[in-house]
């Protein structure tokens, strides 16, 4: 993902939640926060965990093996997004909806950015 410009934090803390990855985008004045949580065997509290980054992320992905792919469809809710992680990288096998609410990361993170 840094290659692609993104900056990228990995087990980033905001009050009680320990996030994964947490990838920025920044186009323009615009910055876009991506919220990846990662688990090799995703399990019910799993689902809970996305759900809760829903609030402060644009996008949120479940970051698994493709092992689990089929899993995660018929588990994930179609607006969050799914990425297969292999020793070659990330693939994104399904798009994560537009959440919006980045902003709401970048101010509880202390993070400023201008063009």
């Amino acid at each position: 993902m840094k290659s692609c410009g993104f900056e990228v934090f990995k087990c980033v803390r905001v009050w009680d939640l320990e996030i994964d990855v947490v990838a920025l985008e920044r186009i323009g004045i615009d910055c876009y926060v991506y919220v990846f949580e990662a688990k090799r065997r995703p399990k019910l509290k799993f689902i809970k965990q996305l759900r809760r980054r829903v609030w402060l992320a644009d996008y949120v992905y479940a970051a698994i093996p493709y092992t689990m792919y089929s899993w995660a469809l018929r588990k994930l809710e179609p607006d969050i997004g799914i990425a297969i992680v292999s020793r070659d990288g990330l693939m994104i096998l399904r798009k994560s909806r537009y959440f919006g609410n980045g902003r709401k990361f970048l101010e509880l993170a202390n993070l400023h950015f201008e063009a």
